[in-house]
């Protein structure tokens, strides 16, 4: 008796952003209802289409919070993988390429103290064959 009489017309839908992710949102459902005979069908038949039409309503709602579920949860995997890459790949790499640097730089520093003491022992030697003039 009631199937076909309610349907859904359109499903209208906003959307917001929620950490980054634009989804959609349930603002409201338009249905449709078929022509009733009030004299020939039961009095609660009314009733009846109004609880219907908001089970339909329900279905929708749902369905869209399904698609938000799905679009959060699909960004929460591409984040977790980036946070993954970055604190067990890119960051340790990282740090081993300072410490390499640092190393580097250090026997840079010592190299060049040491090249300026064997120049500042020179120059004395210098002074003493009259080369340098001051």
């Amino acid at each position: 008796m009631l199937a076909g009489l309610v349907r859904v017309k359109s499903i209208n839908t906003g959307t917001a952003n929620i950490a980054g992710v634009t989804i959609p949102v349930f603002k409201s459902v338009e249905t449709e209802v078929g022509e009733i005979d009030t004299w020939a069908t039961p009095a609660w038949v009314d009733d009846a289409v109004k609880a219907v039409k908001d089970i339909l309503a329900l279905r929708c709602e749902r369905q869209i919070l399904m698609k938000q579920r799905e679009l959060v949860t699909a960004e929460l995997t591409t984040t977790s993988q980036r946070v993954n890459l970055f604190e067990k790949v890119k960051i340790p790499a990282c740090k081993e390429s300072i410490r390499v640097i640092k190393i580097a730089i250090g026997d840079e520093q010592t190299a060049a103290v040491t090249r300026g003491k064997i120049a500042k022992s020179r120059v004395p030697e210098a002074q003493a064959d009259g080369e340098v003039a001051a």
